[in-house]
């Protein structure tokens, strides 16, 4: 999926979503990407489709201005969408994917959290 960094949302119609305010990879704390979970019929490389498939200890790898960072899945929740708890900034190079769940709903968030190795 391709990646953003903007002030606006709207990006989300073409990847991922480096939410203001937030790390991005090259340093060490919670870089936090939005994305949609269907926006399109399936497969497509611009959405979080397949993102509850994700487990824990599964390798995440981002491409970011030239460098390939590598991250193992820690932590995989359900939350409401008023908790922005996992938007902090972290100690340790973070990654926090975040879309909407269940499939097809914005009722809450399903949110998968990783950390650089």
């Amino acid at each position: 999926m391709p990646i953003f960094e903007s002030d606006d949302a709207d990006v989300l119609v073409k990847g991922g979503w480096i939410f203001p305010g937030t790390s991005t990879p090259e340093y060490a704390s919670n870089t936090v990407i939005f994305g949609h979970r269907f926006r399109y019929l399936p497969p497509v490389s611009n959405t979080f489709y397949a993102l509850d498939k994700i487990r824990a200890g599964d390798e995440i790898k981002v491409s970011w201005k030239g460098t390939t960072y590598t991250y193992r899945t820690t932590e995989i929740k359900i939350i409401e969408p008023t908790d922005f708890s996992v938007l902090n900034s972290t100690d340790k190079a973070t990654i926090t994917l975040i879309t909407c769940a269940p499939l097809f709903s914005t009722k809450q968030r399903l949110v998968v959290i990783a950390e650089l190795i």
